[in-house]
């Protein structure tokens, strides 16, 4: 934020989830030269729901561009997140999503569609020395995803607003049905690797879009359906998507297997 704060013209804005992250950011606020401004925290039907913040938000900004940044991350050494409000201005890209690692192991480059017709976190996991040479290389460059990572995601605040912000009907879909609500409008999200930030040991419920493979399960089963409501809405459009690789398939833990056809 003091990066971007000497480049641009920056309005903070802390949203908590709940009452205790509101006593938290009173507790240990921001820089003052930022001149942040704290937001109330969500309603109590609304208590922790990361999406709702985020829409709450929207809602209090005034700025052209919305940079949604999770309080947890950490950016990394040469993180340039100003890449992502450039590249959010375009007016044929909808949202712009940085890289997220936990440790040197990939967490989060946007989600992809799958065969099952839900999306999935593509490689999530590999360890970053691979980083140059997986995906023909094309994690280095920006480029097209199904859905951005919403903790480190930049979007035009009219488009965001316009289009109705999340639909926490969805659940943990609600990102990805965000990013399909502005591809089905001409809109597409990518992934920009020039913002990169590491995600904590223990992310808590900000991140809770990208914890680990067993709450990922845990939380489908919980909300079934909030997952059957995503395929009636997208299941079809997701297993035709273009960006969908016949040869990548998503495990049930948020994986990914390359399944090779023929003789070799």
């Amino acid at each position: 934020l003091l990066r971007l704060s000497r480049l641009v013209c920056l309005e903070v804005l802390c949203q908590p989830l709940n009452a205790a992250a509101a006593d938290a950011f009173k507790r240990s606020p921001p820089q003052p030269c930022l001149n942040a401004r704290l937001l109330p925290p969500p309603g109590r039907s609304e208590d922790g729901n990361w999406h709702a913040a985020c829409n709450a938000a929207a809602r209090a900004a005034s700025g052209q561009v919305l940079l949604f940044l999770d309080a947890r991350l950490f950016p990394l050494p040469g993180s340039q997140p100003e890449q992502l409000a450039v590249l959010a201005l375009l007016e044929n890209v909808g949202a712009v999503g940085g890289t997220l690692w936990r440790g040197n192991r990939l967490w989060h480059t946007g989600l992809m569609p799958d065969a099952t017709g839900l999306p999935f976190a593509l490689h999530r996991g590999a360890d970053k020395g691979l980083f140059s040479s997986i995906c023909w290389g094309q994690l280095l460059l920006t480029r097209r995803v199904l859905a951005a990572p919403e903790q480190a995601m930049a979007v035009r605040r009219s488009v965001f607003l316009e289009h109705g912000g999340y639909d926490t009907a969805m659940g943990p879909w609600a990102g990805a049905d965000l990013g399909l609500r502005l591809a089905a409008a001409g809109m597409h999200c990518l992934s920009c690797p020039w913002g990169q930030w590491h995600v904590p040991s223990e992310p808590g419920r900000a991140l809770e879009n990208v914890v680990c493979a067993e709450d990922v399960l845990w939380r489908q089963r919980s909300t079934p359906q909030t997952r059957e409501s995503f395929l009636a809405r997208w299941g079809g459009i997701v297993r035709g998507s273009g960006l969908r690789n016949a040869l990548v398939h998503a495990a049930p833990d948020q994986g990914w297997a390359l399944m090779l056809k023929g003789n070799f």
